[in-house]
């Protein structure tokens, strides 16, 4: 496996959290009260209407990660009514490649799947005409 170091890749962590903490606009001390319960509030209603949601769906989850509780990944997961979902876990900054391939690799399968299924459309309102 290849691995990709942080010097010359935009989506490294170590990059990507140089370039948050170096931006003059981005917050970077303790959240307000009021903008932690307009975060709960958002979250719990988002958690309501997850039974709604159908459209194809990816979610990339990294094992270590701090800031997003792995169980509301699962729980989207379950919950949404989407036929075409997908979840992967994994180390993100050691199998970055290999991430980034998944998600392409699934956008490219996505795309393929509606071609067909729109010219199959197209084929019979043709014939139909």
């Amino acid at each position: 496996m290849k691995h990709i170091s942080g010097s010359g890749n935009k989506f490294h962590p170590c990059f990507c959290t140089r370039q948050i903490r170096s931006n003059p606009y981005c917050y970077k001390g303790v959240p307000r009260l009021q903008t932690g319960f307009q975060l709960m509030q958002t979250t719990s209603s988002i958690e309501k209407i997850l039974p709604e949601v159908l459209v194809p769906f990816l979610v990339v989850r990294d094992e270590a990660d701090k800031v997003t509780d792995p169980a509301v990944s699962k729980l989207l997961f379950e919950t949404a009514s989407s036929s075409d979902k997908t979840i992967n876990y994994g180390e993100f900054p050691e199998n970055l490649d290999i991430i980034f391939s998944d998600v392409i690799a699934w956008n490219g399968q996505l795309e393929k799947e509606r071609k067909i299924r729109n010219d199959t459309v197209e084929t019979e309102n043709s014939s139909q005409n």
